[in-house]
């Protein structure tokens, strides 16, 4: 039994320190000028279909007053960490999604997300990605 719950707590617990620091390349990264921090989302998921794979997902919600482009053009060059092992030959710096919602109520603004993902780890024996 002991063993069981070991094989399961683990991994999962290492995986939530790994969300944690990857979360954090997101969240700690400089906002543009003129734009406001929103809500913060993070997880650790299944891929679509199955596979052996966890998906680290990390959000930000924030509003600006820069135009779509201006915003495009400051995330326009700006890479993350990947979660891989950090004495990998290889590393694949991850680029951020932008996603937009100009149907804000005051036009001044403009509403995003802008999300990272990392979706080449090995799940580990984590529950949340069967």
């Amino acid at each position: 039994m002991l063993s069981c719950v070991l094989w399961i707590g683990i991994p999962t617990l290492q995986n939530n320190q790994r969300l944690h620091e990857f979360e954090q390349n997101l969240f700690k990264y400089p906002l543009p000028p003129n734009t406001v921090d929103g809500d913060r989302f993070s997880a650790i998921s299944p891929p679509p279909g199955n596979g052996d794979k966890c998906y680290f997902t990390a959000e930000l919600v924030l509003t600006s007053k820069l135009s779509k482009e201006q915003i495009q053009a400051y995330y326009k060059d700006v890479t993350f960490p990947e979660l891989r092992d950090k004495t990998a030959i290889v590393h694949k710096p991850i680029s951020p999604e932008l996603f937009f919602n100009e149907d804000v109520p005051d036009k001044r603004w403009i509403a995003f997300i802008i999300r990272i993902q990392d979706n080449e780890n090995d799940f580990m024996a984590d529950l949340r990605c069967w």
